[in-house]
């Protein structure tokens, strides 16, 4: 923040070794719900924000991967549909895994669930394609362990697009911190007049 004060958004996010975090998609799901009617702003802040905390071209990639998956999963509502437009997608190099949807075949033991973005996002399209509800995809994320928090959060945002709310079982959602406050600003999300405005 004190960077970005400073120097404006080109000089706030880390470009170091650290750089290719997946601090910059567990935070995304709310850019791609706001703008989920504005896809081209949707992914372009969606980027952005990553580049808040992580500024590289690989974190960049999976910000725009995530996005893209996320308003997939909102307008198809369905994990086979949702995969089949993200393998349509042009990947950085690193992401030739996820291109090629090498992640659905993989085992347990071939997932990775460190901290690099790469392993992340694909041990979040994992888990989504190897369960069929909200809860079972979060269970088989968070029990991969490692970096098993932002793994799970990445899952979450995921398979909460697709399932939507109605699929996240009710006390989870109340064994929420705050649940209230949350679902309030989840719902002005939603509610934005902005969503409803743009074409």
């Amino acid at each position: 923040i004190s960077n970005f004060r400073r120097s404006g958004p080109e000089d706030c996010g880390e470009k170091g070794e650290y750089s290719k975090g997946n601090g910059s998609i567990m935070r995304l799901a709310p850019v791609p719900i706001f703008h989920r009617n504005n896809r081209k702003k949707a992914e372009v802040e969606s980027v952005q924000q990553g580049a808040f905390t992580h500024n590289n071209t690989v974190t960049a990639n999976a910000c725009y991967l995530l996005c893209h998956t996320l308003l997939e999963a909102y307008s198809t509502g369905t994990k086979e549909a949702t995969f089949e437009a993200l393998s349509k997608l042009s990947f950085h190099a690193e992401f030739a895994g996820i291109g090629k949807q090498k992640f659905k075949t993989n085992s347990r033991e071939e997932t990775k669930s460190d901290g690099y973005v790469v392993s992340t996002l694909e041990a979040a399209l994992w888990s989504v394609w190897n369960t069929e509800t909200f809860e079972d995809a979060i269970l088989l994320a968070v029990n991969l362990g490692h970096d098993a928090d932002t793994v799970g959060a990445v899952t979450g945002q995921i398979a909460g697009a697709i399932y939507g709310y109605s699929g996240i079982p009710k006390y989870l959602v109340d064994g929420l911190h705050d649940a209230q406050r949350l679902l309030e600003m989840g719902s002005q999300l939603m509610d934005t007049p902005e969503h409803q405005n743009v074409p």
